[in-house]
Order: C-alpha cells, then structure tokens, then sequence
C-alpha cells in the first residue's frame, strides 16, 4: 500500500518530476502491487480489495507506459537536429528523388529549346502567353507577378497550401509501390524545365529566375526531400530486407512521416518568401543575393544541424 504516496506524486508532475531514486522506487512498489492484485484475484479477495488494487495497478500502469510528453522544447530540437539528421541518413532515396525530378526537366528544357513550338504540346497556353510577354513586362518595370502589398498575406496562405498538397501527392505516391511518386515528380520535372526553356527561348532566363530562385531553391528541396520519403515508403514492399513487408513498412513508415513534418515546415517557409519576398519590387541584385543566402543556410542547416550533438554524446 506504501504506492500510494509515490503514486499521487507521480499524478501530480509526471514520471519527470520524480528523481532517478524515486522512479525506481514507484517501479518496484507497481510490480509489488500487480503481483498483489494476481495473488487477490487467485485465492478470492473480497471485492473491496480487488477494487482498491486494481484502481491502484491502472493508475500505475498509465503512468509507466503512457508516451512521453512533447513539449516545445523537444519540438525545436526534432526541428533543430532531428530532421536534418534524418536527412543525411536517407539521403539515398533524396538524391533518387532529385534525379526523377531534375533529369526530365533538363530532358524537356532541351527538347523545346531545339524545338520552341513543343512547348504548346507540354505547357499550360497563359504560361506561355507568360513567356511571350516577358521581355514587354520587365521592360515596362513589372515583375513577373504583380501582387498589392494588402494581398500578400493571403497569397502566402494560399502558395503554402498548395505546395504542401503537391508535397503530400509526392509522398502519398510512396503507398504505390513508389510508382506514384515517380510519376509525380517526373510530372513537375518536365513542367520545371518546359518553364525554363520557353522564357529561354525568349530571351528572359533572368527575369523568371529573378522571381523563382528566392522561394524556389527551398521549395525544391522541399519536393525532393518529400519525393524520398514517398520512395523510402515504397520500398518497403520492392526491397524489405530481413523483415516482411509489413515491418519493413511499419518501420519505413515512420521515418517517412518525419521526412515530410520537416518538409512542411520548409514548405512553410518557401510560401512566406513566395507570397513577400519574390513579387516585391525589389532590385534584381538584392532577390539574386537573397536566394544565394537561403541556399547557403538551407545547405548549413541539412548538413550540419544535430552533428555537434551527436558528437559530443560520442
């Protein structure tokens, strides 16, 4: 019975309240009183004694095996250390990821650089009308969108959700086998470099990059960051190891999960800087010297973040 102290303690501020010492001690005063309420329930305790053990074996059980709590600060150091980490450790399937992304673009920007009117069989008619209009907009001095400063905000919203929704479709894919996965990111691929070679064509590399680069370098990370993760899922069922399908799936799965938390809140990010930073009437130098800046912490933060950590812990 001498549980009940610890046990009120424990109720009270949570196994983390309570020193090593202490924690023990409630460990051991549980299993007493399990294997008390095992021995009441064998020779035929009265009702009284069985409702008391078992309130008291429930309180403990709930205690010992419930999650550990999540605060903020457990949150920032996931967000500080723990995805990049994640990162770095699935950079396979990340890179497999880019290379379905980046290869049909570059594939698509030199078919309709070498053949200009394919660009109507591969683009939407008003990104072309874009591209044609492009060297009359800069040299008028209008960006390549035009948004009132009292609109951004909700443009950002609206940029976030979207990019989070072509995220999760990358991702989402992985369920497929990775098949559609592959699919999505060969899709925005040919987009990407159909985009670039029509404004190419133009004469006008410049004026797109000017407004893409600021948000973009981020949110095609973002992209081949949760391609990978939709490849990492899917792989479970091509390639599960020693496991079955269905640990290896299980266990995939949640590392898959994480790749694409931290990838919404790059996505986050992106939108801040696509619906602020890339239609405000900037010098051209300045949005150039800011899209180098978020590469460079971009780089810092996935390749660095949580080393020092794990080192010293070493």
């Amino acid at each position: 019975m001498g549980v009940l102290s610890p046990l009120a303690a424990a109720a009270e501020g949570g196994l983390d309240g309570l020193t090593e010492r202490e924690v023990s001690s409630f460990a051991a005063l549980y299993r007493e009183v399990a294997a008390d309420l095992a021995r009441a329930r064998t020779y035929g305790g009265s009702p009284e004694l069985l409702y008391t053990l078992e309130r008291q074996v429930g309180a403990g059980h709930n205690l010992l095996y419930r999650p550990a709590r999540r605060g903020w600060r457990q949150a920032w150091v996931w967000v500080a250390e723990g995805f990049p980490a994640l990162v770095r450790r699935r950079w396979r399937p990340i890179a497999l990821a880019a290379a379905f992304l980046y290869a049909p673009a570059l594939i698509a920007f030199a078919a309709i650089r070498l053949d200009p009117p394919r660009a109507r069989e591969v683009l939407p008619a008003e990104m072309i009308a874009r591209a044609e209009q492009a060297a009359e907009r800069e040299a008028a001095g209008r960006g390549y969108v035009e948004i009132p400063e009292v609109f951004m905000p909700v443009m950002a919203s609206g940029i976030i959700a979207n990019n989070v929704q072509v995220t999760f479709v990358a991702f989402a894919g992985g369920i497929l086998a990775g098949i559609g996965t592959v699919l999505a990111l060969v899709f925005n691929g040919v987009l990407l470099g159909g985009v670039a070679a029509a404004f190419a064509n133009q004469g006008q590399s410049l004026y797109l990059w000017t407004f893409v680069l600021p948000h973009g370098i981020i949110e095609l990370m973002a992209i081949a960051i949760a391609g990978g993760a939709g490849l990492w899922l899917g792989s479970a069922l091509w390639m599960p190891g020693r496991r079955t399908r269905r640990e290896a799936l299980t266990l995939r799965g949640r590392e898959a999960v994480g790749l694409i938390a931290g990838t919404t809140l790059l996505l986050i990010i992106a939108g801040m800087i696509e619906g602020f930073v890339s239609p405000a009437p900037i010098p051209r130098a300045v949005k150039l010297g800011f899209a180098l800046l978020t590469a460079v912490l971009l780089a810092a933060y996935l390749l660095s973040g949580g080393r020092v950590t794990r080192d010293r812990a070493a």
